[in-house]
């Protein structure tokens, strides 16, 4: 996503210390801003000890005519003037890279949509690859790793987000951030409702914590009901058809005020990957370590501006950049996907990584993969089962599953 801050921030350094105008990802064609993008163009022509003020103007005014300069001498002042330190330089960088190849995958998927051929999907693939190797081009330095593991010793580090006990097991104690989950289970199992048991389990345990949910398949109302007949233990059909029941309407409204009184936030109307992630860059900042995103599910996600891609490429695209957020903003987010038929037909219904609807990117990106299944005809039992788990152990959790209030215990 543009920021021209970034731009400016980096433009403004390697005004001051010219020779950081050398590194190799400081390239004037990442850049989106006109303005920046030609001060980068005359950094670029210079040598480093040439890169003075009065040289990079002069540049400029040899590039464009009078009318056509895209800064003034002043503004170009103003850039040198900017109190910004160096720290930030490579990783803004980083940023401005990234922006530049999310441009080219976006052009490489609308050319595939013109000319539906292996060429233009290998395009997307190599365009796929270059924004992967975005996280190893860093300085090395292991600076902020130490610092981060000395104050997790001393106890200073973020907090653990508790969840529900038997699963705080698998998680080492709690969510953290970074983390990309994903829940799978067959239709009807229980998706949703083991998601907003887990979205009940936080609130209650971590009173500073934000939920975002975002709700592709049900409405605010339909949540809403859920949630409300989790917490009174009311029976979910008696809150669906309220007709002929005899409802507790005191505790009813007492659970609704603790439920909007509380830091849940429920999205039924965002369907493409880019409104999404736009509510999850303002809240990540706004709520630093103490915000957790669900997603139901990962397979109603589309990209903007409908590109008629093959799904699989949809996904890997989806699911990258639902890893990349939780990467920059240190965020866990626990996304639901459907598991196709062929667990159906087998005589072991545990489910495997390869019964993923479109499998090989969610298996490849998430931390944890875990899956929700009934062992047995027994219709309170659900197992959820850890397939992959990068930094904690495998295992299988039992639950009991009442299934008139949705809850799992």
């Amino acid at each position: 996503m543009f920021s021209e801050k970034v731009e400016e921030r980096v433009i403004g350094i390697a005004l001051k210390e010219p020779e950081l105008a050398d590194s190799p990802d400081f390239q004037s064609r990442y850049f989106i801003d006109d303005r920046f993008r030609a001060i980068a163009e005359a950094l670029n022509a210079l040598t480093s000890e040439k890169r003075t003020l009065a040289n990079v103007w002069n540049e400029l005014d040899n590039s464009y005519n009078q009318h056509n300069l895209p800064i003034g001498y002043e503004d170009l002042v103003a850039l040198e003037e900017l109190i910004c330190g160096r720290a930030s330089f490579y990783r803004d960088l980083q940023v401005i890279k990234r922006n530049f190849l999310e441009n080219n995958l976006q052009l490489a998927m609308v050319n595939y949509c013109q000319n539906r051929s292996q060429a233009q999907i290998d395009k997307i693939t190599s365009a796929i690859e270059a924004l992967n190797t975005i996280n190893t081009c860093d300085t090395g330095e292991l600076t902020k790793a130490s610092q981060a593991f000395s104050d997790q010793l001393a106890g200073e580090g973020p907090e653990l987000i508790k969840t529900i006990p038997k699963l705080d097991k698998l998680f080492n104690g709690g969510l953290t951030g970074s983390k990309l989950i994903a829940l799978g289970a067959r239709p009807g199992l229980g998706k949703t409702a083991f998601g907003l048991n887990l979205v009940q389990a936080i609130l209650e345990q971590n009173p500073t914590v934000h939920v975002d949910f975002f709700s592709l398949e049900m409405s605010k109302l339909e949540i809403l009901k859920r949630l409300l007949s989790l917490q009174t233990q009311i029976p979910h059909s008696h809150l669906v058809n309220p007709t002929g029941h005899k409802l507790d309407v005191s505790k009813l409204a007492q659970a609704q005020a603790q439920i909007l009184a509380s830091n849940l936030q429920v999205y039924d109307s965002l369907r493409t990957l880019s409104s999404i992630l736009a509510v999850i860059q303002a809240h990540a900042s706004q709520y630093p370590h103490r915000y957790v995103v669900f997603i139901d599910y990962l397979g109603l996600i589309t990209l903007e501006q409908q590109y008629q891609l093959d799904r699989y490429l949809q996904v890997s695209e989806i699911t990258r950049q639902l890893k990349m957020c939780t990467l920059d903003y240190q965020l866990p987010i626990v996304m639901l996907s459907q598991l196709n038929r062929a667990v159906e037909s087998r005589l072991n219904k545990a489910p495997q990584l390869a019964d993923l609807r479109e499998s090989g990117s969610i298996e490849q990106d998430a931390n944890l993969v875990a899956f929700l299944y009934r062992p047995e005809k027994d219709l309170h039992k659900i197992n959820l089962i850890v397939r992959k788990n990068r930094e904690g152990c495998l295992g299988e959790v039992n639950f009991n599953f009442k299934g008139e209030t949705m809850s799992f215990d």
